[in-house]
């Protein structure tokens, strides 16, 4: 097996082991899913990896490789996603055009060709600002630093100093000036992605740069632009997938058109959420409140957003990129909790499953006030996966509609506990509402995560429900791949061998690794700070890649279950808190104890027969025991009885250890292995160096042979020929608006 994005740190003698995996007798039937993905958008928020540069791309490689759809031809994609625009609009002449690209072709330096290549554009693109940022850094996300090399500005927009301010780009272009940091081929004999170390830097630099975008924005998709000195690929992104063309020559009237038509194309066209809006400096509300800067309409309710609370898929271009804000209801006049995502369109959307869980009288839930899909906001990358032109396709992408929903109730986090009683109150109280969801309402959560138990005027609220599902709804679709939080989920769901669904148990025991980290990272206790970093990255942060490539927690998770040394290292100031956590711990790891041998008949002695006998008893026992929760809420119940809960030992986050910067070695699916059979070790050079090299042109190819002719202005029309040997792409069915009738009072 070989190591995949992080390394296990040398923190404990025991080696990885695989759990043994439980019966899953008692497993309801409609629940199946397959071994859960590691990726960014399912673990950044919680991981203790330092992002450094090289690991960075490394990682946003590795996020992309199975999403990718191409190499799709330039004529439908202008087709597809930029139709054309009134014949009235300004237009450069080809000829033009070309004489400008020339210059571009023969630069010496990736540096030289920014200036001719911004030049030979700006008359197709006259209502916006394209800069050369290339020594011009943005600060995205967790403080990640990126420079994309020219960037598009709306003109109506403000410029200046806020070129620097990602949330005004608009498009982001990268240059390359050698072939070989190309990650894709056209070539039809060959894999769409090329393996090399070069290609996958690219692969995962922009990729960086789509992720940071999305983000930093309010967005359905963006389009990105890979520039070499003769081609370029266009890029359209959203949060299924990426689409990438074919090699368009720089010369090519469909590159001319595509700047032409993306500057006269609509805001939504474009990926732009319409439905949230700036509010003007001079509003009234801005003049009150100096933090709201943000309007957004759902159902005709206007909600002016103060500040976010939490984002939690904004390492990653794709998923459900869940955003969380404190917002003023301009109707209810009141400050309400508002949900932004990008729901799964097999799922029940979130407000239904609230409504039945208040049916039902499940404690300790939100209240729903408004919630629906954002018209015409769905994901489109998925519907282009079985096109004849997409070589290595992915086997399935999950579409998702933009969705909003608004609650009552606005929750602080969990790591916000002002003492360790209070925080085992709150996952108790998360467990009860647990407990009365899938026994009353059958809705099992399958997400529980330290982002979905908040704290609301002392109590729990047992939040986002949207990947729940019904165990006895029939119609509940097997998923391409398992959701989750990797830090939380249940071990056995984390080996790429698991074959079974999602059961209760699993939740329950995400709900011991969300209290286990919580405490570790914010409680009081004495673990120097290497050996915290190294516990969290070993324990909740490790994967490796199986022989196939899947995802494996390599046992590490069963191996602290099993014995957990670290809980009695850390001295807890709270012993509460330490009695239960062991008790707690000692009690789910019979999930992945192994049953005694089974009887030697060479052994004579009874009174052995009889123990082994009975050690097989008690384990069938305890595993009958974790069915329920009761054993688990029980525990929490006795634990809080005690005496000697210490009074105000608030959360306080622990430092940890930054300048560790694990090995990389990269996966994929979809290429070869290198010469020798291994992964190439990635391994990067500096920001600055990449593609600035003097190159000479003469060892470059001439022309590219892509099957693109460059024709003349009409070689895009809609009845070309080759747009009338595609699969024609079925209509879309309007997004119904879901409303949700707010309660009876």
């Amino acid at each position: 097996m070989k190591e995949f994005n992080y390394p296990r740190p040398e923190l404990s003698q025991h080696p990885p082991s695989t759990p043994s995996r439980s019966s899953n007798t008692s497993i309801p039937s409609g629940l199946l899913s397959t071994p859960m993905s590691f990726k960014q958008s399912g673990s950044g928020p919680f991981t203790s990896i330092d992002d450094k540069r090289n690991s960075r791309m490394a990682h946003m490689s590795n996020e992309v490789v199975d999403k990718i759809v191409g190499p799709m031809p330039v004529k439908i994609f202008l087709k597809k996603f930029l139709p054309k625009v009134s014949k009235d609009k300004p237009q450069m002449s080809l000829k033009s055009y070309q004489k400008k690209m020339e210059i571009v072709s023969k630069s010496q330096s990736e540096k030289d060709m920014y200036t001719p290549f911004v030049e030979a554009i700006k008359p197709l693109c006259p209502d916006f600002y394209i800069r050369d940022t290339h020594d011009l850094p943005f600060t995205a996300f967790h403080s990640i630093i990126i420079k994309p090399d020219i960037c598009f500005y709306d003109v109506q927009k403000p410029t200046g100093d806020e070129t620097r301010d990602i949330k005004r780009v608009e498009m982001m272009l990268e240059f390359k000036h050698r072939e070989k940091y190309d990650p894709f081929c056209d070539a039809a004999d060959k894999p769409l992605l090329i393996s090399s170390t070069d290609a996958r830097d690219t692969l995962g630099q922009i990729t960086s740069y789509a992720s940071a975008h999305q983000a930093a924005q309010f967005r359905s998709h963006v389009f990105s632009l890979l520039v070499l000195p003769h081609y370029a690929r266009i890029l359209r992104w959203d949060r299924s997938g990426v689409i990438v063309t074919e090699r368009i020559p720089l010369s090519s009237c469909l590159l001319r058109n595509f700047f032409h038509r993306y500057c006269y194309i609509t805001p939504e066209e474009r990926g732009i959420d319409t439905t949230v809006t700036t509010l003007p400096p001079d509003s009234k509300i801005m003049a009150e409140e100096k933090i709201f800067k943000n309007q957004l309409l759902l159902n005709g309710s206007l909600y002016i957003v103060s500040h976010q609370l939490y984002m939690d898929d904004n390492r990653s271009p794709f998923g459900r990129s869940t955003r969380a804000f404190i917002a003023h209801s301009v109707s209810e006049n009141t400050k309400v909790f508002v949900k932004d995502t990008w729901r799964l369109s097999s799922q029940t959307p979130e407000h239904e499953l609230y409504k039945t869980l208040k049916e039902n009288k499940v404690q300790y839930t939100a209240t729903v006030l408004n919630a629906g899909d954002i018209l015409a906001q769905q994901t489109r990358t998925q519907d282009f996966i079985s096109r004849k032109w997409a070589k290595n396709p992915p086997r399935r992408l999950r579409k998702h509609f933009h969705y909003r929903l608004v609650l009552k109730e606005i929750g602080n986090p969990l790591t916000t506990f002002s003492s360790t009683k209070l925080l085992v109150t709150v996952v108790h109280q998360a467990l009860i509402a647990h407990k009365e969801a899938y026994e009353k309402a059958d809705i099992l959560h399958r997400d529980i995560s330290a982002n979905n138990i908040l704290i609301y005027k002392g109590q729990a609220l047992l939040i986002d429900w949207d990947l729940s599902k019904n165990e006895k709804d029939p119609k509940q679709a097997r998923e391409a791949e398992r959701t989750g939080t990797w830090q939380f989920t249940a071990a056995c769901l984390l080996s790429s061998k698991t074959v079974g669904p999602h059961t209760r148990t699993d939740d329950i025991e995400s709900f011991i690794y969300v209290l286990t980290w919580v405490a570790f990272k914010y409680a009081s206790h004495s673990m120097s700070k290497p050996l915290l970093t190294g516990f969290l990255r070993n324990v909740f942060d490790y994967a490796i890649a199986d022989e196939d490539g899947s995802p494996d927690n390599g046992g590490q998770k069963a191996r602290y279950l099993k014995e957990p040394d670290e809980l009695r290292q850390a001295n807890f100031a709270s012993k509460n808190l330490l009695h239960l956590l062991l008790e707690i711990t000692e009690t789910i790891s019979t999930r992945y104890r192994k049953p005694p041998a089974p009887e030697n008949p060479l052994r004579q002695s009874w009174s052995n027969n009889k123990q082994d006998d009975s050690e097989a008893k008690a384990l069938d026992e305890k595993m009958n025991a974790l069915l329920s929760s009761d054993w688990i809420i029980d525990l929490f119940g006795r634990a809080l009885e005690l005496s000697g809960w210490p009074e105000n030992d608030f959360a306080k986050e622990h430092e940890l250890v930054r300048d560790l910067e694990p090995r990389m070695v990269t996966k994929s699916s979809q290429q070869p292995a290198s010469k020798d059979g291994d992964e190439e070790l990635v391994e990067m050079e500096e920001e600055g160096d990449r593609g600035h090299d003097d190159v000479d042109v003469d060892e470059m190819d001439d022309g590219v042979d892509d099957g693109v002719d460059d024709g003349d202005d009409d070689e895009d029309d809609d009845d070309d020929d080759e747009d009338e040997n595609e699969e024609t792409e079925p209509d879309e069915p309007p997004v119904k608006r879901l409303r949700l009738e707010k309660p009876s009072q």
